[in-house]
């Protein structure tokens, strides 16, 4: 019964999170809309709190997992969808530090925002597969999910410090 517990409180937090995370992003879009830099920053770095432990649970414990389901291919595209969310993020950073307000630089910190909502519904719909896994696992993937919560390093300083993967980063316009 406990373990029955634990596994319905991962699903429910693991959507919660994800929701909470496209509010943000859409938030972040009005943000920039009203040429609004400080409402802008705040909610990055809301974001920021928000998905460190998230992805680093995911990478730790979820992604491997699921491998066996999806094979490696797939796994590596995730994984490829969160170096470029890490390296979106820097990049809002710069150019929310920038503060320009040219129609140009507006579409593109919209843009960039936008580029990442397709990686939280893809992301969302990983939760049937997760029901598919051994208890000992789904238990494993939530001891994770509670260490990376208690450790609560933001996404950025995460991917920098301890992250096994090295960071992307984006060339096109310097901020």
């Amino acid at each position: 019964a406990l373990l029955e517990m634990k596994r319905e409180s991962f699903f429910s937090e693991f959507r919660q999170e994800h929701r909470k995370i496209r509010d943000l992003l859409f938030d972040m879009i009005t943000s920039f809309l009203e040429h609004d830099f400080e409402k802008s920053g705040a909610l990055l770095e809301s974001l920021d709190s928000l998905t460190g432990p998230h992805f680093r649970y995911e990478e730790e414990e979820l992604y491997p997992a699921l491998t066996e389901i999806f094979g490696e291919q797939y796994i590596n595209k995730l994984l490829t969808d969160h170096d470029l969310a890490i390296a979106r993020a820097k990049k809002l950073n710069s150019m929310i530090k920038a503060g320009s307000k040219e129609k140009d630089d507006i579409t593109d910190c919209i843009n960039t925002v936008r580029s990442i909502l397709p990686h939280v519904s893809d992301c969302e719909g990983l939760s049937i597969m997760v029901e598919k896994l051994d208890d000992k696992v789904v238990d494993s993937i939530c001891n994770s999910v509670e260490e990376a919560r208690k450790a609560n390093i933001p996404l950025i300083e995460w991917s920098e410090t301890s992250r096994t993967r090295k960071p992307l980063q984006i060339k096109d316009k310097t901020y």
